[in-house]
């Protein structure tokens, strides 16, 4: 690119430059704080945001230059061979994961939902009563209380779902787009969770499907939704992955508006409405009839941001906080626990401790607890930000991974939930040389490509790209666009801000690596061709 044409992309698309340097500037800046480097704060800093700034162009023109374009685009049927490769590769790749990890892997929060399915325990909302009932009490009630039917059923669903998803890539983009899908997909490491039943499983196939959809509603201007059944399953799906999780409405509530773009007045009124009806009756008849539970301690979840701020200073620089703060910290755990278990950017490490008591910041109540967080880092910027950052960071950075652990486990129970040697009679070792081998890919993607295929922050940093790239900003057209990506980026930068780990980042955005390739589909696409 000669001189001629980087003056004349910086000239053209000047605001989406600056916007591109000021990101990649605030990522080089989190780093720098991230590793204490402040003695070069302002001199690293001010060095990068220039070279960001110079490098925007650069980046910008070579991504408007990419485009989705195949021999096979558009086309209307994907034929049944090919439907059964999409289709079965995901089944396959799935149910050997359930069978090397049989019966599945049960977290605390699995246990406590398993129980509450079974009746041993009454139904509380802190784990979505309705995601509960489709995830465990359905399963074990068509099999009769079999325990492996609750993780035989997700990965069923999950691998229909990508099969959905890859057979409307193929669909829209081609067969080489869709290859490169599934093995960014499939051969992701942290696929495994899939055999783990946790409400972050499920609100991920959800927001993919509904991801799918939005493609095919945004292909079709809208006709997609005139099909009965695709507007009662879409109904269905989005209010159920609404309800999954808690902050669901980060990624659903943007979703909807980008939807109003594209779905006729009346058609948007309909499906409005009709979520409207469907959510209350979960919330009212439906929860009301099972005597649901209100979770309590709400505020221990979403103070997790100023709590870990608050622990960082509390447990490296005490010396410089006012008593009433260390008085509230010791109130939680004594000081030799913070000062023991506590790790930057991880409040957990001292929340899930026996001998902490987190009613305290139930008693203090958000407005102290959020005070004292920014007397915190008045008195410690230091440690304050750096362990600000390192919560957050799993949405933006580019170089560190958070800690992963990407094992399925079962947590000890009072059920008999335990591995097995056997799955349904037959040995596992039958099929230990063909788990061994996927092994051995998981393992080559996560030690030679991890940025690409574990690092939210990448996957962030590329959507930011292809809006600035692909997008001008002063035409309607292309802002309608954007609003497709801004459920991915409002659920991951809004949700990080309620972490109380740096390591819950692996299961609450593993979303993103589901729905990235169809977000790229809607920006890369060669032309809108209606279907």
């Amino acid at each position: 690119m000669n001189n001629l044409n980087y003056f004349r992309i910086f000239s053209e698309r000047k605001l989406n430059c600056i916007l591109l340097s000021f990101y990649l500037s605030f990522i080089i800046i989190c780093q720098i704080i991230v590793n204490n480097n402040f003695d070069r704060f302002y001199v690293g800093s001010g060095s990068w945001m220039i070279i960001s700034f110079l490098f925007s162009p650069i980046i910008i023109h070579f991504f408007s230059r990419l485009e989705i374009d195949d021999t096979r685009l558009f086309q209307q049927k994907s034929g049944r061979k090919v439907s059964l490769i999409l289709y079965g590769v995901p089944l396959t790749v799935l149910l050997i994961y359930f069978v090397a990890y049989y019966p599945g892997g049960f977290t605390q929060d699995s246990i406590e939902q398993y129980g509450q399915a079974i009746g041993s325990q009454p139904f509380n909302d802190w784990h979505p009563v309705l995601q509960t009932l489709f995830a465990f009490w359905l399963p074990l009630a068509i099999t009769g209380g079999c325990t492996a039917s609750v993780s035989l059923f997700q990965v069923l669903v999950f691998s229909a779902a990508l099969g959905y998803c890859f057979q409307t890539i193929y669909q829209y983009a081609g067969k080489n787009y869709v290859l490169g899908s599934m093995i960014y997909i499939l051969c992701n490491p942290l696929l495994c969770i899939s055999v783990i039943p946790w409400k972050d499983v499920s609100f991920a196939v959800g927001a993919l499907l509904l991801m799918v959809f939005s493609v095919k509603i945004l292909m079709s201007g809208g006709n997609w939704l005139n099909s009965f059944s695709h507007f009662v399953f879409f109904v269905a799906v989005f209010v159920f992955t609404t309800i999954f999780r808690h902050n669901a409405i980060l990624f659903t509530a943007p979703l909807l508006l980008a939807l109003f773009f594209q779905i006729p007045g009346k058609k948007f009124l309909t499906v409005l409405l009709a979520i409207i009806a469907l959510f209350f009756a979960v919330k009212g008849p439906l929860y009301s009839t099972l005597q649901v539970e209100s979770p309590g301690r709400r505020q221990v979840e979403t103070l997790g941001l100023p709590m870990t701020v608050i622990g960082a200073a509390v447990r490296y620089t005490p010396y410089a906080l006012d008593e009433d703060i260390l008085e509230f910290a010791y109130k939680i755990a004594p000081r030799e626990i913070w000062e023991r278990h506590y790790r930057s950017g991880d409040f957990n490490a001292v929340k899930l401790r026996p001998e902490s008591d987190t009613d305290i910041i139930e008693e203090y109540g958000a407005k102290s607890v959020l005070t004292m967080m920014f007397r915190c880092i008045k008195s410690s910027p230091g440690v304050c930000l750096s362990s600000l950052v390192k919560l957050t960071e799993g949405v933006y950075t580019v170089t560190d991974p958070h800690p992963v652990n990407i094992g399925p486990y079962i947590e000890k129970n009072g059920y008999g939930i335990e591995h097995s040697s056997t799955v349904y009679g037959i040995e596992k070792s039958s099929v230990g040389i063909l788990s061994f081998c996927f092994l051995g890919v998981r393992v080559f993607v996560q030690v030679f490509f991890p940025q690409i295929f574990m690092f939210y922050g990448v996957a962030d940093l590329i959507v930011i790209i292809s809006i600035l790239s692909r997008c001008r900003l002063n035409k309607l057209k292309d802002l309608k666009k954007i609003l497709f990506a801004l459920p991915l980026l409002a659920y991951n930068f809004g949700s990080s801000l309620l972490l109380t780990s740096n390591g819950d980042c692996t299961r609450f955005f593993y979303y993103t690596v589901l729905i990235l390739p169809l977000i790229l589909v809607i920006f890369y696409k060669r032309e809108e061709v209606p279907e």
